[in-house]
């Protein structure tokens, strides 16, 4: 973040007004912390689906190649900014036929829609070091609201970042063709990674 210089002033005693206005300008909107995302985090999706038999099993996969531009302060909430952007073309369950269709044009359709991105303004507390953002998540050439629950825990000079959130795949025409019997429309998606709080010239 850039850094403001402010005017020097040397106000007279009957300039109070003007000298309040003044500082209320400089202030400007509240600005929240940029934040520094480690290596090593993992962003993963679960769903549950049927075989050819009826039996219904977990699907749990991972998404490899994701980046998080994030602005938070437990101060000024309101002036959090979150932009997750995703690469959906390495989307995985770690089956080599689940994945290739999952890909395919009647899923994910990654040949066509690459990318999914998350952006979200402003948090809410929900608890001790627990909060919600409320965003739009754009995945499939589609665009739905979400909410993300996250918590942060002190971890040495960084935190620990965890936190998971819910969609419907019918938001997104992902599957449109299978029914709840063939597979979950709700999505859960869980990610948890380090971060460390920049300083202001970093």
């Amino acid at each position: 973040m850039g850094r403001r210089t402010a005017a020097i002033f040397h106000p007279r005693p009957t300039s109070g007004i003007i000298l309040c206005l003044a500082c209320a300008l400089l202030s400007g909107p509240a600005i929240a912390s940029d934040w520094e995302v480690m290596p090593g985090g993992r962003l993963s999706f679960a769903l549950d689906v049927s075989d050819a038999n009826g039996s219904e099993r977990p699907i749990q996969g991972h998404l490899p190649d994701w980046d998080a531009q994030i602005q938070f302060d437990p101060g000024q909430l309101e002036a959090t900014q979150i932009t997750v952007t995703i690469d959906m073309t390495h989307a995985s369950a770690g089956r080599a036929s689940f994945d290739q269709d999952m890909r395919g044009p009647d899923w994910l359709n990654t040949a066509a829609q690459p990318q999914a991105s998350f952006t979200a303004t402003g948090a809410e507390p929900v608890g001790i070091n627990h909060y919600r953002s409320d965003g739009i998540l754009q995945l499939n050439g589609q665009s739905a609201p979400v909410s993300i629950d996250f918590s942060l825990l002190a971890a040495g000079a960084a935190h620990q970042v965890t936190g998971q959130a819910s969609l419907d795949r019918r938001d997104y025409a992902i599957g449109a063709q299978a029914g709840p019997e063939q597979a979950s429309y709700e999505v859960t998606l869980a990610f948890s990674f380090r971060a460390r709080m920049l300083s202001p010239r970093e």
